[in-house]
């Protein structure tokens, strides 16, 4: 085999080929069925070519989790004001459907991965927590702007935000799991929001007392 040359746009195309036939073959058939060789045959390319970029599968499955954190990220400007940033989080929860329907795999085996991989786990922490403190922030001024109530206590903001995106990251699979009429995985994540938003932000949505929008 003859080696091409590779050149920076040659080489970032390889390595998104490989973790685009991965992120295919997990969703389709589970991360432990997958072997590293199955992905290198799907991809065309030789296991040697694959080991280039990727020493084993836990590499492949922590850079997928880094596009999955990527595509999942708030698209909230920091001078956007609190009409703007409750109108762009209600929008994301359908952005988020989309995202978790390309990495699926992650929503059904996440958090077994995380006991088995510390270098995972560790990441997925530090996303957790920076992630859950910027939304702790902007639901503050939300509520600061008469758009949402402060949850009753005991439960506080880091609360909301908490189960918020819990129910976020497993409704599909247990819905799934247990069918949709137990849980519409597209509505689940505004349980927690919708009985928080004041008059004011249900207008600013253009919500009826019904939650849907008019």
């Amino acid at each position: 085999m003859v080696e091409t040359t590779r050149t920076p746009q040659r080489t970032a195309q390889r390595r998104e080929d490989i973790l685009a036939t991965a992120r295919t073959l997990f969703d389709a058939e589970g991360i432990a069925q997958v072997t590293t060789g199955r992905i290198a045959q799907v991809a065309g390319i030789s296991p040697g070519n694959l080991y280039y970029w990727f020493a084993n599968k836990g590499e492949i499955v922590r850079a997928l989790f880094a596009q999955w954190s990527a595509a999942s990220a708030l698209e909230v400007g920091t001078d956007d004001d609190p009409e703007q940033v409750l109108r762009t989080l209600w929008g994301q929860t359908s952005v988020q459907r989309e995202v978790s329907d390309r990495f699926g795999f992650f929503a059904r085996e996440l958090f077994p991965l995380l006991h088995v991989d510390p270098v995972l786990a560790e990441q997925y922490r530090a996303n957790v927590i920076g992630r859950s403190a910027r939304l702790g922030e902007l639901v503050e001024t939300m509520i600061d702007a008469d758009l949402l109530r402060r949850p009753e206590p005991p439960t506080t903001v880091a609360d909301l935000v908490a189960v918020t995106w819990l129910v976020q990251e497993t409704a599909a699979p247990f819905a799934a799991a247990v069918g949709a009429d137990v849980l519409d995985p597209r509505t689940a994540p505004l349980v927690a929001v919708l009985p928080l938003l004041t008059a004011r932000g249900r207008q600013v949505l253009g919500l009826g007392h019904d939650g849907v929008a008019r």
